[in-house]
């Protein structure tokens, strides 16, 4: 760029000795001895294009202006010191750290090396690991070149010697520059003054990005009413310092000391979002200079502690979760605070999910209160308290179990046994029974809760409507949805009176009661209160509060229940993002936004994206939560499911039975928890052919909770349903219908006519009546079915198209196939246009469809419709899928019809062998692929071949089903029916 310029002059300006040195040399060739005012002279007199470039002109007591006063010329300054940008405030230009292109370019300049895959990455990690830092790339950059080492082994070198490596100086280097990365921070540090120093030290030992400026005004206001020997004497005499006259926070006293250390570059300041950041590279080095001494952590703990909100407020939340990074920073030797500083810590961990940590702080905190004040202080309580509160979130639910046991008795005995404390003691005992399952407990306890503090506290006492609200969520896990209805509206009557339509509280009665709406099955209303929480939320949170992005989790859930899958995804994407963004990417209610947004997946027909989801929340919840945390749990039960759907049933079976021993030896043989996996493992031996296997379990389940919850529980109910559903597997349909009835009568009691899940069970006795051949009783119901979904869940929804699907069937089944196909016809459209071309349900309608082509005799529209199935369940499932193999196996189907015999044995063929490797020889899939086999040998007219495959068949099913079974007859009859072709023959 010099060859611009008629004269270049370069000036060192890094003291006023050298600048001034330099500026005289400009006139030796006029002086024996040149003045300044010589060199001024010969400047004002040269009327050429002369540049004078003044390079590290970092020194803040060093005023540049008498040195640049020209009318003409050019005049380039280089510096670290912010506040020389005055002197061209239009035409200064910040260099901060390189990208990384020019980064790269800037290590490789003088390097041989060849280019290459393994060449980029390299390169890449090392400019990364210096932060992209020029001068320390230029200080990597001449160490290269020296071929010490290749460019792969200098960075486990840099890591091993990272002080030596920043400090070295070559004597054969690539620029004038004099100094090392290590000792220009180390000159500018030393020039800092003393409280400056301080400044820079406390921020060293925080994470190095967004560290809040307000932290140590918080800090300072907390000062005066901590502990006076819980406060480093340095940082205490450091905060004092801000104190103004007039007794508030001295804010020019704060940004004149901002301004110093911004001079020296040491760290950057964001004035917008009021927060320190430092490079990687120079918080290394001052950690390496200060060589983290114990003063040093403690002071930087102690003023993050004391800066901790006790509010509950966004802003308050907010600051909680932006001072977890440098909790996580300053504590990586140890806490070196006091313990009258630990329980705001906890609570920072509590919020951010580090329920481990949290849980060390309290055990410590308990320990020192213990040993301090005796067990029966009410501080040591109070960390018994938050102790158990953290072994319930690390689901070692004995312990807080124990730990509350303790802690009531000990109320009970200082305070009596209607203290307030007393009070929140025993309600704190019966959420410990309800994370053990143990639920009649818990209602006895909150029953005698409610009681007392209606006569302690008053009807409309806070704590008296918490019980209430308690009382109302024990209702609904034992199944009480319209007592818990009764109670719920009590509470947000009563907290809109007392509190105020607004408050946080009255909210999280809105939320409640649309989440009981939702169980009674009326989403639209849940759907209505939903919608109003998540805009008076942002109105009175924030956008970002944690209760907020929960109301917008709660409304993609009613969405789904709304059959609004798409809607439902696009709020939980939002949430998830959100939540990564405040919480971070491994913080508990993230992974449960993750879970929930792989559960939206699978119900869109996405279940390879469901799969990569869960995948990823089991890793990260077994690193966060641990192996055995019911979370964990769930993950692997999601996981399995999600098998299933996939087709991959062996796989869902070994996870199903990995997550009931370990709910057995966790939770307990009678937890609800434990029942429902017992359930799963049930369906997936059904899935598997296993029905003897699945009806042993389904009717253990079944007694278990009649026992445990009893007979008109959801739960219960839902285990008779599955029971008759392996009825008719077995077939025993008049076992089935039975159950069925049974349970649509206890539905209709316990949820109501219209509840969504007492219509799935008038669906499944319409079912049942076809199986029965009582056609016109299964058209009835499912017509009456079909009028109720659409009143109540529309007329677009999932469900409502399967009802209109299950008719088309009836339709079927009472020779009317001119109506089967209209339904069809029209369910097909619906299925595309609201679930999408290639969803599970809309192939499953195309295959009803096809079917009906065929019973109209319409068998070249069937083959066209059952090819293009085939392609698409191959495509979206894979070729093993149990679908695709169904697919194949109608394509088969049609190819006879035709009379196209050799590609339907091709076809029939394939699938055995795939059904044998999928399923095991013995599966009832495998055992109907060989009688489809068989019957293609029949139209082929090979019978020897078509009689053995029935013979194996034959002795199969008596094996497996019994003598008596329908399919075991039916294959009797087939092996009587080919001996008398071969003797007609």
């Amino acid at each position: 760029m010099f060859y611009r310029f008629s004269d270049v002059f370069f000036i060192d300006a890094s003291d006023k000795f050298t600048l001034e040195n330099d500026l005289k040399c400009i006139a030796t060739g006029v002086s024996n001895q040149p003045t300044l005012d010589d060199a001024f002279r010969i400047l004002r007199a040269a009327h050429d294009n002369w540049l004078l470039f003044i390079d590290n002109a970092d020194d803040p007591t060093l005023d540049l202006r008498p040195y640049i006063k020209w009318a003409h010329g050019n005049i380039l300054i280089t510096t670290r010191n912010r506040e020389v940008r005055i002197h061209a405030p239009k035409c200064s230009v910040w260099v901060d750290r390189l990208d990384l292109e020019d980064a790269k370019k800037l290590l490789l300049g003088g390097v041989a090396v060849s280019e290459s895959p393994e060449t980029n990455e390299a390169v890449t990690n090392i400019v990364q690991k210096l932060g992209c830092l020029a001068l320390a790339v230029n200080q990597a950059r001449a160490f290269l070149a020296q071929d010490i080492c290749t460019l792969e082994e200098y960075l486990p070198m840099y890591m091993q010697n990272r002080r030596k490596l920043l400090e070295a100086k070559f004597v054969q280097s690539t620029d004038d520059y004099e100094h090392t990365v290590y000792t220009t921070w180390l000159i500018s540090f030393e020039k800092l003054s003393s409280a400056a120093a301080l400044l820079f030290e406390l921020l060293c030992f925080m994470h190095h990005e967004a560290i809040p400026s307000r932290i140590f005004e918080d800090a300072w206001k907390n000062l005066k009413v901590a502990e006076a020997d819980a406060i480093p004497s340095t940082l205490a005499s450091f905060l004092s310092g801000f104190e103004a006259a007039d007794s508030t926070w001295d804010l020019f006293r704060f940004r004149m000391l901002i301004k110093e250390i911004l001079s020296f570059s040491l760290v950057e300041f964001d004035s917008a979002n009021h927060a320190f950041s430092l490079h990687p590279l120079v918080q290394q080095w001052a950690k390496t200079h200060f060589d983290h001494s114990r003063e040093s952590t403690r002071s930087t703990q102690t003023l993050i502690c004391l800066a901790i909100p006790e509010g509950k407020s966004q802003d308050d939340y907010s600051l909680k979760m932006s001072l977890l990074p440098h909790l996580r920073e300053s504590t990586q030797t140890g806490f070196a605070v006091h313990s009258s500083l630990l329980d705001p810590v906890g609570l920072v961990y509590l919020y951010g999910g580090m329920f481990r940590e949290c849980a060390e702080i309290y055990k410590r905190l308990f320990s020192e209160m213990q040993d301090q004040f005796g067990s029966e202080n009410p501080s040591t309580l109070r960390s018994m308290d938050h102790l158990a509160r953290v072994y319930s979130k690390l689901a070692q639910y004995k312990d807080a179990l124990k730990l509350n046991e303790q802690v009531l008795a000990l109320r009970k005995q200082i305070l009596g046994e209607e203290h307030p404390d007393t009070l929140t003691s025993m309600a704190n005992l019966a959420r410990a029974y309800s994370d053990l399952g143990q639920r009649r407990d818990t209602l006895k306890l909150e029953e005698q809760v409610l009681v007392l503090r209606k006569q302690v506290l008053g009807e409309e006492h806070p704590d008296t409507l918490m019980s209430l609200a308690n009382l109302a969520r024990t209702y609904s896990d034992l199944g009480r949805p319209r007592d818990t209805l009764k109670l719920e509206e009590q509470v947000l009557a009563l907290r809109k009176q007392i509190l105020g339509e607004k408050h946080p509280d009255t909210l999280m009665s809105m939320a409640n009661l649309a989440a009981t709406y939702a169980d009674l099955g009326q989403p639209q209303d849940a759907l209505t209160i939903e919608e109003q929480v998540l805009v008076l939320r942002k109105q009175v949170l924030g956008e970002k509060h944690p209760d907020t992005l929960m109301s917008m989790a709660n409304l993609a859930c009613t969405c789904k229940d709304l059959g609004q899958h798409q809607e439902a995804l696009t709020l939980e994407e939002q949430v998830l993002a959100l939540r990564k963004q405040i919480l971070g990417e491994d913080h508990p209610d993230t992974l449960m936004s993750m879970a929930n947004l792989a559960i939206t997946c699978a119900d869109l027909g996405q279940p390879q994206d469901a799969l990569a989801l869960e995948e990823q929340v089991l890793v990260l919840r077994k690193q966060v939560l641990g192996e055995n945390h019911p979370d964990t749990l769930m993950s692997m039960a999601n996981l399995a499911r999600t098998y299933a759907d996939l087709g991959q049933q062996e796989e869902a079976l070994t996870l199903e039975e990995q997550v009931l021993v370990l709910r057995d030896q966790i939770l307990g043989e009678e937890h609800p928890d434990t029942l429902t996996s017992m359930a799963n493992l049930a369906a997936t031996y059904s899935d598997l052919g296993q029905y003897q296997d699945s009806l042993a379990l389904d009717e253990e389940v079944l007694v278990m909770r009649t026992q445990i919850l009893g007979e008109d529980h959801p739960d219960t109910l839902s285990s008779m349903a599955k029971l008759a559903a392996t009825y008719t597997d077995l077939s025993r349909p008049q076992d089935a219908l039975a159950l069925e009835e049974q349970v649509l009568v206890l539905r209709k009691q316990v949820l109501g006519e219209d509840h969504p899940d007492t219509l799935s069970s008038m669906a499944n006795l319409a079912c049942t009546y076809a199986d029965l051949g009582q056609h016109r009783g299964a058209l009835t119901l499912g017509e009456q079915v079909l009028v109720l979904r659409k009143q109540i869940l529309g007329e677009e929804h999932p469900d409502t198209l399967t009802s209109m699907a299950k008719l088309a069937a009836t339709y079927t089944d009472l020779s009317r196939p001119q109506d089967a196909l209209a339904l069809e016809e029209q369910v097909l459209v619906l299925r595309k246009q609201v679930l999408g071309e290639d969803h599970p349900d809309t192939l499953s309608s195309m295959a009803d469809l096809a079917a009906t082509y065929v019973d109209l005799g319409q068998h070249r529209e069937a083959l066209k419709l059952k090819t293009e199935l085939f392609r698409l369940r191959k495509q979206s499932l894979g070729e093993d899928h149990p679908n695709t193999l169904i697919s194949m196996t109608g394509l088969a189907s049609t190819y006879a019809d035709l009379y196209q015999h050799q590609d339907a044995l091709a076809i029939e063929e394939q699938v055995l062998i795939l059904t044998k490797r999928i399923f095991g020889e013995e599966h009832q899939d495998t055992l109907t692929s060989m009688v489809n086999v068989a019957y293609t040998y029949c139209d082929l007219g090979q019978y020897q071949d078509a009689l053995a495959l029935e013979e194996q068949v034959l002795a199969l099913r008596k094996r497996l089903l019994g003598h008596e079974h329908p399919d075991t007859v039916r294959s009797f009859q087939r092996v009587e029916q080919i001996h008398q072709s071969m003797q007609s023959e």
